[in-house]
């Protein structure tokens, strides 16, 4: 049984927010977590490491999406924005170090090329041997 982000429904309009933890697929060692602070609870995706990624199946493109904006905590690092199996990267997201593992700051990046149909959306984390990179959610901007 193929999971996807979506559950029952259709693939999610680009332009619609997504929470992190609504992942398909988290390829390395991080996990879903829970937060909770002054504004209220949420899960992310807390550690993702140098090389590691989380997916999510499907999102629509229908409308021309020109950029791509993410909530992400932790260390400084460069996040690759894959579409389905693709090698090059659609985007290169870079955030810098927060002032805490849960003070989430938006974070984006413009888009390399007209995307339309429907895509298996990856985020890859890169940067040094130490990194850990907290992810909230992600959205695509016009």
């Amino acid at each position: 049984v193929e999971m996807t982000t979506q559950g029952i429904d259709g693939p999610i309009p680009c332009f619609t927010k997504v929470e992190a933890f609504r992942t398909s697929r988290i390829n390395g060692r991080a996990y879903i977590d829970d937060y909770a602070d002054h504004t209220g609870r949420y899960d992310y995706i807390k550690g993702l490491a140098n090389g590691e990624s989380v997916e999510y199946k499907y999102i629509d493109f229908t409308e021309e999406a020109a950029s791509i904006t993410v909530e992400a905590a932790g260390s400084a690092s460069s996040i690759n924005v894959y579409l389905d199996h693709e090698l090059t990267p659609i985007a290169t997201i870079r955030t810098e170090k927060t002032a805490g593992k849960y003070l989430f700051m938006p974070f984006s990046a413009k888009l390399g090329k007209k995307i339309s149909g429907k895509h298996m959306l990856r985020l890859e984390v890169r940067g040094g041997e130490d990194i850990s990179v907290n992810l909230k959610s992600f959205v695509f901007g016009e």
